[in-house]
């Protein structure tokens, strides 16, 4: 009868193979070999004759009468020995001669090591630079301390958890609509920025090249402001309310005189012009493009102060903050670089988890407002250098942001088709606007902090909301 053996490693029962190499066996269970030698004893009390296998076991001349043949479950033929023959090899022995462990787990154990030695140092680089640090997921204790959707929304806005998929808990209750009071049909292309004045009477559109200045309450055109030989639209008013900034495809920045009309002077970036800011103290004007360079301009004089050197991609967005002391500017490969004005220097450079489409200052320049692709809505604290904050909801770009004037709420535009106001505090989403009109790319919030003005990119039918009073600065 075939002979068994117990394997020293897995201690696992095998039969020995018809043919063995060089008194070497494999455990089929664990795969690892053993050196073995294999002796066949007499049934006798005497001792017999020890006869070496190197193969299956041997059998006499005499004996292979009794050899037969028989189909197991498998339909493979199996020996089966008779009675006698079966008496003579019952006291098989097999004997651990050497075992012989096989490289591979070792092999296997040390690519594992490596792969998570590596996976380790890159998580220890990125976290101090992108801030994008995974909280311990506690949703299994929300569920056993009975927690509310409302108690798990709080403590995912607060940066406490991640968002979990909609189906583990209930869609939240639908937000307040914002009210519509008045549309401006024609008046901007679509994609364009829009502004309000400071007094809040005028609205400004950008249609094709031409600058529109509107009655707010009657919608009556004032004046057109004629100069651009592209698609241009306002960015700024001056902090005195006399003059405006519009910014074009024809890669200019022009200065107009909000009393005649008349354009005073213009800023040309060379190369194509991708983002443009104007300083709070209306000082300065800022420039960006394909260059990778931004390049800083004295408002009153149109010369050139300095520029700004050493971001590797593309700059997409620029902010100045509320002291006119620091410019931030967003770039195509996720990274946002703070820098002194006065001097031109690089403070600090951060990462951004997606890339950036928007970024503003709080008005207490502490803290940056970021909007980019797949709905990346985020609040990034400078003093603690990391994200603080998600708001959850849009599910497209975020290209459209503005804080209200004391800094409490926060409203985005997102090519979702919708536009949102948040509570900064909180990350709560307190009322929405999907008007029809395709994607929400542009905002503004008037300096009273009550109304707001909206641009789509497909539609381009500039509208004027109105927040509701609890967002009201107080």
């Amino acid at each position: 009868m075939p002979l068994s053996i117990r394997c020293p490693h897995c201690r696992a029962t095998f039969s020995l193979p018809e043919r063995l190499q060089e008194n070497q066996v494999r455990c089929p269970n664990c795969r690892q070999i053993s050196e073995i030698q294999v002796t066949l004893t007499s049934p006798s009390d005497e001792p017999g004759d020890a006869i070496p296998v190197e193969g299956p076991p041997t059998v006499l001349a005499e004996d292979k009468e009794g050899l037969q043949s028989r189909p197991d479950q498998l339909g493979a033929p199996v020996p089966v020995y008779e009675d006698d023959l079966a008496r003579r090899v019952q006291r098989s022995m097999v004997r651990i001669v050497k075992p012989r462990r096989s490289p591979v787990p070792w092999i296997v154990l040390g690519g594992v090591g490596i792969v998570a030695l590596a996976g380790l140092c890159l998580i220890v680089a990125f976290v101090p630079f992108s801030g994008s640090y995974r909280p311990p997921d506690t949703r299994a204790a929300h569920k056993e301390e009975g927690r509310s959707k409302e108690g798990f929304a709080k403590d995912m806005a607060e940066g406490k958890m991640e968002a979990v998929p909609p189906v583990m808990f209930p869609a939240p209750p639908p937000t307040p609509a914002l009210a519509v009071i008045q549309r401006f049909p024609g008046s901007a292309s679509p994609g364009n920025s829009v502004l309000l004045s400071r007094d809040g009477l005028h609205v400004f559109t950008g249609n094709q090249n031409v600058i529109i200045q509107w009655e707010k309450g009657t919608g009556n055109e004032v004046r057109r402001y004629l100069g651009h030989t592209a698609d241009a639209g306002p960015t700024a008013l001056t902090p005195d309310g006399k003059r405006l900034l519009s910014t074009g495809r024809d890669n200019t920045v022009r200065l107009w005189d909000l009393k005649t009309g008349q354009e005073i002077r213009q800023f040309r970036h060379p190369g194509a012009l991708w983002a443009s800011a104007v300083s709070a103290d209306g000082v300065h004007v800022a420039t960006a493009g394909e260059d990778k360079a931004i390049r800083l301009y004295g408002v009153q004089t149109g010369l050139l102060v300095r520029q700004f050197e050493g971001q590797p991609a593309v700059v997409v967005c620029l902010a100045f903050s509320p002291h006119s002391r620091r410019l931030v500017s967003g770039a195509q490969d996720r990274g946002f670089w703070l820098w002194d004005v006065k001097t031109g220097k690089e403070v600090r450079r951060y990462q951004s988890p997606l890339p950036l489409r928007v970024v503003r200052f709080s008005p207490d320049g502490r803290q940056l407002l970021l909007g980019g692709e797949n709905g990346l809505l985020a609040l990034w604290d400078l003093d603690k250098d990391r994200q603080v904050r998600r708001f959850l909801g849009h599910q497209d770009i975020v290209c459209g942001l503005a804080f209200t004037s004391d800094g409490r709420h926060i409203v985005s535009g997102s090519h979702d088709g919708t536009v949102r106001l948040w509570e900064t505090a909180s990350g709560k989403e307190l009322a929405h606007c999907r008007d029809g009109g395709g994607a929400c790319n542009r905002v503004a919030v008037g300096h009273d902090g009550r109304y707001l003005l909206v641009n789509g990119c497909q539609s381009g039918v500039p509208k004027l909301l109105q927040l509701p009073p609890a967002a009201w600065p107080k």
